[in-house]
């Protein structure tokens, strides 16, 4: 049973062992044991164009958009790697729903991009640890992982940073985000999360692996705050809108 997970789970990455030549993931040519060839790492949605230092949502101008000027969210800046649209997308389903595990690595190490290319350009104090966002246990449970942790863990490797994924709990079984409006989103995370230990550090980052609206982020960073938390970043590897 455990070989026949396993090779499901794995398979779609076999060529990229060493018993076998390493492909693009995306147009199969050989690449030099890399994920993706040149080109198309080149075409994986990048976030580009103006963002909103603090919630990276896409805007006409520089600076904070309309939302974060009238109703700040409580974390101070999200860092996403890439936008949510292929092949991303797809990528983050194959991790959450088909257990693909490996997915998280990929997902990850772009997420390592983003977030040293926002070290470079606005020097400041790293974070002290990472927090992954929690699923609630019945979740977890079914899944059997927790995509957030996984995809966080080759981040605090690169970095350095413990992850602390004891001191957030998710108390209340929330309906999935995605097909809900703005004003039902923000009401389906309201109370969701609990601190469970108390964070002993000043400034986190809190890692995700989709943000849409920030409903989730931002009740999270509510917790963290009124815990004493004082920074905390959002670090996604995808942002939809």
């Amino acid at each position: 049973m455990f070989q026949w997970f396993a090779l499901k789970t794995y398979s779609p990455f076999l060529a990229h062992c060493q018993l076998f030549p390493s492909r693009c993931l995306a147009c199969g040519t050989p690449c030099d044991r890399a994920d993706w060839c040149t080109p198309c790492r080149a075409r994986l949605p990048w976030v580009e164009g103006n963002r909103c230092p603090q919630c990276a949502a896409r805007h006409s101008a520089y600076g904070l958009c309309g939302q974060c000027q009238t109703q700040p969210p409580a974390f101070t800046a999200c860092v996403p790697a890439l936008a949510y649209r292929p092949p991303i997308d797809q990528y983050i389903r194959a991790l959450k729903y088909r257990s693909q595990l490996l997915y998280a690595r990929l997902c990850g190490e772009l997420l390592v991009h983003a977030v040293q290319n926002h070290f470079d350009l606005a020097p400041a104090p790293q974070p002290e640890c990472i927090i992954p966002v929690p699923l609630h246990s019945r979740r977890l449970c079914r899944r059997g992982f927790n995509q957030a942790l996984e995809i966080a863990r080759p981040v605090a490797r690169r970095f350095g940073l413990p992850i602390d994924y004891h001191c957030l709990k998710r108390i209340r079984a929330t309906q999935a985000q995605t097909h809900l409006s703005p004003r039902d989103r923000a009401s389906n995370v309201k109370g969701a999360f609990l601190i469970h230990r108390q964070p002993p550090y000043k400034r986190v980052a809190l890692i995700d692996d989709v943000m849409t609206t920030g409903h989730t982020a931002n009740e999270i960073a509510h917790c963290l705050k009124r815990a004493g938390v004082e920074k905390i970043e959002v670090w996604v590897v995808a942002r939809a809108g």
